[in-house]
Formats: C-alpha cells, structure tokens, sequence
C-alpha cells in the first residue's frame, strides 16, 4: 500500500495553501531553447482508435526559463490530412533529437531543440468547454539545436 506522500509526491500537511488560480501571461514570440519534459499517448475524442502524442516542452534557458507549452501530433485520426501532417511533424521532431527509432516516453525527453513561438488572440474552448476570449501561445516550429555548446547564439 503506497502512502498519501508516495502517491500526491508532496507532504500536503506541510504545503502552504494557494487559493487564487491567477492567469499567466503568455510567452513572447520568439525562438526558445526548450526540451521535452513529458510525452504522452492520448486517445482523442472523436473517435475509439484515434490517439495523438501530447509533448509538454519546457524553455530552458532565459527570462521565461521553466514555462511549459503543449503541442499534439496526431498520429490516427479520422481525417487522413490531420493524421499526414501529424506523422510528418513527429517524423520531424525526431529528426531534430536524432532518434527515428524511440522505444518509451523517456526516450522522446530531455534532448534540448528551438521552438518558435507564436501568439494568437481570439476565443478558445476552456477545458470545461466554456469558450474564453484571450491570448494563448502555439508552437509553430521545431529545430535541432545546432550548438550545444552556447545555448545563447541559436
């Protein structure tokens, strides 16, 4: 049997309680050395054997060093465009951390790439499917980090 602390990963009786859940603004455009911490395979909505990867990446060097930004690649998808282009990002992103053949979740973390960041502006569904009007970031690039070495000169 695993204890409360094994199982939240935290002492909850020692934590200090947070009751304001305030927005974050989002992360300037830009390009950003990033990593991916968290990968994930999620099954959709839409349909029973459709599934993407979730890659939670993290900026890891500069004034927004630590944020995360999310991006799905659909791997099965009921439409045969989303799936192509899915596939072919991942493809990308695995040309980028020089592993075309990954055998678990870790070993799709941890190689550091550039990410180009966008901003939009509009209306978007929340998670409790109620549409809120803002800003969000979306990854709209992925490249090798070239020099390892200097993570200041891209």
């Amino acid at each position: 049997m695993t204890t409360v602390l094994d199982f939240l990963g935290f002492d909850v009786n020692s934590t200090q309680v947070v009751e304001v859940f305030g927005k974050i603004d989002p992360v300037p455009r830009g390009d950003y050395r990033a990593k991916v911490t968290s990968a994930e395979r999620r099954a959709t909505k839409q349909c029973i054997d459709c599934w993407f990867w979730l890659l939670q990446f993290t900026i890891i060097v500069g004034e927004f060093a630590g944020r995360s930004l999310a991006y799905r690649f659909n791997i099965v998808n009921n439409s045969k465009q989303a799936e192509e282009l899915g596939r072919g990002q991942f493809r990308h992103y695995l040309e980028c951390i020089d592993n075309l053949s990954p055998q678990s979740e870790a070993d799709l973390c941890g190689v550091p790439v550039m990410i180009t960041v966008e901003t939009r502006k509009g209306t978007f569904t929340g998670r409790d499917d109620k549409e809120i009007e803002g800003v969000t970031n979306e990854i709209v690039r992925i490249k090798p980090c070239r020099d390892q070495a200097d993570p200041m000169h891209w």
